[in-house]
């Protein structure tokens, strides 16, 4: 097999082979994180926009990639705060040698190259919804919600954990896009419906997604949305010959008898 290469005077990338060889990472992780390391050092990164630089990845293939990325060790991602003790946006540091050792005989070289210092992640411009406001006045609130940036943090961390790197960039653009009051409502509503841990970022996302196609910007044309949304599952599952168990129903025993026509 022969490979045949251009010889490049511009627009060329030199990566170190280190990066192109680890294979803690998997192909696709190994491309963005060469697609990343080509942009100058000044480049602004952001998950969507990522996505849309290929044809073939979604917004979870990229969150995907990034959480393989930063668990070896090539990315850092640090949430910073105002002064006022409120979330701000996340800065990134990329780095060309991974910063976590793998468990090989030859291990990579422990002395990192100068980390290359991505922007401030503020989310992409978005003009269905109120525009953000300007994070370095930090004498007004970000927006006129009932609750804070650090309520909704809160909100994830008491009932999911201390969110990861990738929850905790999701979170600081969904409460700069939508507001504190609607990712708030959404963190409730999947609490409610016993969403875990694992699948609450996705969930979310596909929620306020779908509120963002419709065109709802505020919690009481979300719940609305949802009074709908139930009312209609309720008919369709009626009209199959079914009946929704009432809500204060208690627990199913070993010796209970259902009433005639209930479906357990």
């Amino acid at each position: 097999m022969a490979i045949i290469r251009k010889k490049q005077k511009e627009r060329f990338s030199i990566v170190d082979n280190k990066v192109i060889e680890d294979k803690r990472l998997s192909f696709k992780a190994r491309g963005l994180l060469i697609y990343m390391l080509s942009k100058p050092d000044d480049w602004k990164f952001y998950t969507e926009e990522l996505a849309k630089r290929s044809d073939k990845d979604g917004i979870s293939a990229i969150k995907s990639a990034l959480n393989e990325i930063e668990s070896t060790g090539y990315l850092t991602r640090k949430q910073e705060h105002k002064k006022n003790g409120q979330f701000a946006s996340q800065d990134w540091i990329l780095t060309d040698i991974s910063t976590i050792s793998p468990q090989v005989e030859k291990p990579l070289a422990d002395k990192p190259l100068a980390g290359k210092a991505l922007a401030d992640n503020q989310p992409l411009p978005n003009t269905d919804f109120k525009p953000n406001t300007d994070l370095s006045n930090t004498d007004q609130p970000l927006t006129s919600d009932s609750h804070t940036t650090q309520e909704v943090f809160s909100l994830w961390e008491n009932n999911w954990g201390f969110p990861n790197g990738i929850a905790q960039q999701d979170l600081t653009e969904w409460t700069n896009e939508f507001g504190n009051d609607l990712v708030y409502y959404c963190i409730e509503f999947a609490l409610r419906r016993n969403i875990s841990s694992k699948g609450a970022d996705r969930y979310i996302f596909k929620k306020l997604s779908a509120y963002k196609k419709q065109g709802i910007k505020t919690v009481e044309e979300a719940k609305q949305d949802d009074e709908r949304h139930e009312r209609q599952m309720t008919r369709e599952y009626q009209s199959m010959g079914g009946r929704r168990r009432p809500v204060h129903a208690d627990p199913v025993k070993k010796d209970y008898t259902p009433p005639k026509g209930f479906d357990r």
